[in-house]
């Protein structure tokens, strides 16, 4: 587990292609300045693992985690 600020270029990094989850390595990073009250939130994988994400980040088929998933 690493923070995603951590992240860089050429890292691995789970995905999903074509429907199935794989390992790739990140082409580009791009750092958004946010807000004092910028929000997060968490989700919890079925193998155990969490993530802090912004309710607008997108899931694998085009959802946004946060509440209603739109």
């Amino acid at each position: 587990q690493r923070a995603i600020a951590d992240l860089r270029a050429g890292d691995l990094v789970y995905s999903v292609h074509r429907g199935v989850f794989t390992v790739v390595p990140i082409k580009l990073v791009h750092r958004t300045p946010v807000a004092p009250t910028h929000e997060v939130v968490e989700v919890k994988l079925a193998h155990g693992v969490i993530l802090h994400v912004t309710p607008n980040h997108p899931t694998a088929d085009g959802r946004k985690f946060g509440i209603g998933g739109r």
